[in-house]
């Protein structure tokens, strides 16, 4: 039998799986959660208590966060995450940095221990950054010093010990500072757990 070669109908061939390769991705984008999203859910698995169900609704087949307990968005985008008074427990996850348009981090009264990761400094347009009533241990990061955005800076009744860092008189638009007295400070002197204004440096 003689089989001849037919260039058409392979140029044909050849458009149609790239057209279905092109169609598979369309699909695969619409179900693939976002990179904020992605980030949240690597904070979740690093939370190993969340008594009230909370984050029960943090759905990964989820095209985006926006509709997820605590989670607040403007266009689309994540801004908040308002976590307070929930007694979640665990650590913080190195993922948070990748909330990259967050304004407000509020994780008041809960039980997370271990250190604040580095990568919170990169946050830069984080304006309240609130760890106030945890468990929260080590050193405080010195690249929290690069959020040149930060208005308020609550790290009360933690157990973080050493120094504030001397990058926080980078912090130009603080008005806020609140920690433990324990903690020295080359920068700041007699600002403690006490809601006091900052305006002098």
């Amino acid at each position: 039998m003689d089989v001849r070669w037919n260039p058409f109908g392979f140029q044909l061939h050849m458009v149609n799986c790239f057209f279905f390769m092109m169609l598979l991705l369309e699909i695969q984008q619409c179900w693939t959660l976002n990179v904020e999203g992605l980030a949240l859910l690597e904070f979740r698995a690093r939370i190993d208590s969340d008594p009230y169900g909370v984050l029960s609704n943090w759905n990964p087949n989820d095209r985006n966060p926006c509709t997820w307990s605590g989670v607040h968005c403007v266009d689309g985008k994540v801004q908040m995450l308002d976590l307070q008074g929930l007694s979640l427990g665990g650590i913080l996850a190195p993922d948070l940095g990748n909330l990259i348009n967050l304004k407000s981090l509020v994780l008041y009264k809960n039980h997370f221990t271990g250190v604040i990761p580095k990568e919170i400094g990169s946050l830069r347009r984080l304006e309240l950054l609130d760890l106030r009533d945890n468990s929260l241990n080590g050193t405080i990061p010195a690249e929290i010093g690069m959020i040149l955005s930060l208005k308020r800076l609550l790290l009360c009744n933690n157990n973080f010990q050493g120094r504030i860092p001397i990058e926080f008189e980078n912090l130009n638009m603080l008005s806020e500072l609140q920690f433990d007295q324990n903690l020295k400070s080359d920068v700041l002197n007699g600002i403690s757990c006490l809601n006091r204004k900052i305006g002098y440096w």
